[in-house]
């Protein structure tokens, strides 16, 4: 057989080098490890997972670990996971929801893959209302993470981390189990508002001699939360009981003198504890009123709520009678605690 050409040499050269060329860009991206990319190609196929937080549940997809997904290939000695994520706004505790989920209380839903002995932060996947993401970034809905070790180095599985306020809730992948803490109780059913306890007091007042018509004292939508916002989670083994209170006090009548309600004020303890936080805080009218917070033993049957509203009085009619008088209305009455207060 005769030598090739130059001709023939300079073709088979220029064929070799269009192969090679087509070869490398056939071939997967590489990523490093830490890399975050997002991925919208099919459906993802692994583990489904749900967290609950204050806010709302997050439901998440994650795949097995693989050296390539997509045309997305894993750095040297390292796997590339898939991480898909839904959001949904209020899907939880409705008890919850009802103080977290207010405009200005939520703060941001964010998530971590932890693979070995190392943590990926994936981002935000809900934001807050305020600053509190710190300026994390918005994780992808569907995303891929690069990670260190190979998949038959993770083949024990990997974590899903989802923090919120300040606790992150920790679950295996692809076991499902999740590390027991303050958010078990966002699990438990929310409790039927119906069996919540309503009371009417039975006031006192001061001076003896006054007289209020329509003198009126109330305690009711009484909850125990495992969060409440500004509060944070409550601390092992309590429950933040929150109490509905208010005092009506339209006018009074004292010594024959009639007085008017300029203002009122309201102090609500429970067994013998001023509140860590008030919340809708209103008077108006005589009437006041607010949602009062305690910090409360997880396992307590009952407690003792205990008021004093002092009202400051105008004179209307009464000839020689002082022009301004102060009235106080005290009250007190037992609360049962909801068992969802238990951890």
């Amino acid at each position: 057989m005769s030598a090739p050409s130059r001709r023939q040499a300079a073709l088979v050269a220029l064929a070799a080098v269009a192969l090679s060329g087509l070869a490398a860009c056939s071939s997967a991206d590489a990523v490093d490890v830490g890399d975050v990319e997002a991925y919208t190609s099919g459906t993802p196929a692994g583990t489904e997972v749900s967290v609950v937080v204050p806010v709302g549940t997050l439901e998440v997809v994650v795949t097995e670990p693989a050296e390539e997904i997509g045309e997305l290939r894993a750095p040297d000695g390292g796997s590339l996971v898939r991480v898909a994520t839904r959001f949904r706004d209020g899907l939880g505790r409705a008890d919850v929801w009802d103080l977290a989920g207010r405009a200005g209380a939520a703060r941001a839903v964010e998530l971590a893959l932890g693979a070995g002995d190392r943590d990926y932060g994936l981002g935000v996947v809900r934001d807050g209302d305020g600053t509190d993401a710190g300026g994390s970034v918005r994780a992808p809905e569907d995303l891929v993470v690069a990670v260190d070790g190979t998949p038959e180095e993770l083949a024990d599985g990997l974590t899903l981390e989802v923090g919120y306020d300040g606790l992150t809730q920790t679950v295996s992948v692809p076991g499902g189990e999740r590390t027991a803490g303050p958010a078990d109780a966002l699990y438990e059913d929310t409790p039927d508002p119906s069996s919540l306890p309503t009371q009417d007091c039975e006031p006192r007042l001061r001076p003896a001699g006054a007289t209020v018509a329509g003198l009126r004292c109330e305690v009711g939508a009484v909850r125990a939360l495992p969060y409440v916002p500004d509060l944070g989670w409550a601390a092992e083994g309590t429950a933040w009981l929150v109490v509905g209170a208010g005092f009506e006090l339209p006018g009074a009548e004292v010594d024959g003198a009639t007085y008017a309600v300029a203002s009122v004020d309201l102090a609500v303890e429970a067994d013998g504890q001023a509140p860590d936080l008030v919340l809708d805080a209103a008077e108006r009218g005589g009437r006041v009123s607010g949602q009062h917070v305690f910090a409360v033993p997880a396992d307590s049957p009952s407690a003792r709520i205990s008021m004093r509203a002092r009202g400051e009085l105008r004179l209307q009619q009464g000839a020689g009678a002082p022009a301004a008088r102060q009235l106080v209305a005290t009250a007190s009455t037992t609360v049962e605690v909801p068992d969802t207060a238990a951890q």
